[in-house]
């Protein structure tokens, strides 16, 4: 390679690589290792030599091989998905001619008539050892395989060219619907994502469509069935992700990023002016009288003189119970309060509430204690005003 290279006045470039320790330390297989090594060198090299493309040999029978391996590994029109690797349609188009800045400009031609060409401008080439192992599995199905189909078709290569093409066609119109899809039923809100059901169940395939969603927020496609199957069944149902949760919420599924970790317990002093955690922050005021203000869940008022003086802002429990404002001290628990307020439950687990020697006083962002009212005695007022910094 390097006298071929020297014979044309070009650059030659050569690296070696233990593969073995690589693909141990990673836990892949020797392919898959080598692979990775030899492209995170070529960006190397094309980044070091402001290069813009890297031009593979991929040949017609590597793209065969490679769609008969994607099929045999669960993909295809009738099983569209891998349940592990989630190909999808995009493993039946074969290698792309050009995919990013590597261009494959052989595609089109055949091994044989790669190796016709060679021997008839008595070029030499450099064989891969490898290529005669039947070890790995593509040269199971190139040695084994592909000779038996060959015998059914021997256009075999021309028929997989059409149909790549068409595939190829396929996939794009399919992505084209999997857009509208999510343009129409995926909608953003409240720091999640949120999915009709009864608009999804009015989809055309809305199965397969659902997991073309799901799948960017880290499901598989047993997950996705799963998932389907809980819309025939009660709210509350719950699925998880390496990244992400999905609540069976009562109308809707809803979809956030899982907590990095629970908020804890955070204590302060109710004569702070501000009051910063690493998920809220609070500004204080204190004044003799209610002072000009649009009320809102956010920004509320409490009679000052009623707190003690060291407060605290924790999750709620199930246990917690309260009087909310308005229902003339009557006690209620903040688990029913947030499912009267139809508060989906991906928030609902996010609920804090601000305590004062072990009396809520405010479940934050929804309602006041009762207790802790303004009166017509109260002598001084305490003004929250709330932001929520993490959800």
């Amino acid at each position: 390679v390097r006298r071929l290279a020297e014979s044309y006045g070009i650059p030659c470039f050569v690296e070696q690589f233990d593969t073995q320790y690589f693909a141990e330390k990673y836990k892949l297989s020797i392919q898959v290792a080598a692979r990775q090594l030899r492209y995170d060198w070529f960006n190397k090299i094309l980044q070091s030599n402001h290069l813009q493309y890297l031009v593979t040999a991929h040949h017609q029978n590597d793209s065969i091989e490679t769609i008969l391996y994607n099929l045999s590994k669960g993909t295809g029109i009738a099983g569209l998905y891998n349940l592990s690797k989630g190909t999808g349609i995009a493993g039946l188009h074969g290698i792309l001619p050009k995919n990013g800045h590597i261009v494959r400009p052989l595609l089109c031609l055949g091994k044989q008539e790669i190796l016709d060409y060679a021997k008839k401008k008595k070029l030499k080439w450099r064989e891969d050892s490898s290529n005669a192992s039947d070890k790995y599995k593509r040269n199971l199905i190139r040695h084994h395989i592909v000779p038996i189909l060959k015998q059914i078709n021997p256009n075999l290569e021309g028929t997989f060219q059409e149909n790549i093409e068409k595939l190829s066609a396929v996939e794009r119109i399919f992505a084209r619907s999997v857009t509208d899809f999510k343009n129409r039923v995926l909608k953003e809100q409240t720091g999640a994502y949120v999915i009709d059901i009864q608009h999804l169940k009015e989809e055309f395939e809305y199965e397969i469509c659902l997991y073309e969603i799901l799948k960017d927020f880290g499901f598989n496609y047993a997950q996705n069935k799963l998932i389907i199957k809980s819309l025939e069944g009660e709210a509350g149902k719950i699925f998880f992700s390496d990244t992400h949760c999905l609540v069976r919420d009562r109308k809707e599924l809803i979809i956030s990023t899982k907590s990095s970790s629970p908020i804890e317990p955070f204590y302060f002093q109710k004569t702070n002016k501000q009051v910063q955690s690493p998920s809220f922050t609070l500004s204080l005021s204190i004044f003799p009288k209610i002072p000009d203000f649009q009320f809102s869940t956010h920004h509320i008022h409490l009679d000052f003189d009623k707190l003690e003086e060291r407060l605290v802002i924790r999750p709620y429990t199930a246990e917690d119970v309260f009087y909310p404002l308005g229902m003339k001290g009557k006690k209620k628990k903040i688990n029913d309060l947030l499912s009267d307020l139809k508060v989906p439950i991906h928030l609902k687990d996010k609920t804090l509430v601000l305590v004062s020697n072990h009396q809520i006083a405010w479940v934050v962002g929804y309602r006041i204690d009762d207790r802790f009212k303004v009166t017509e005695n109260t002598q001084n007022i305490l003004e929250i005003k709330w932001e929520l910094t993490v959800l």
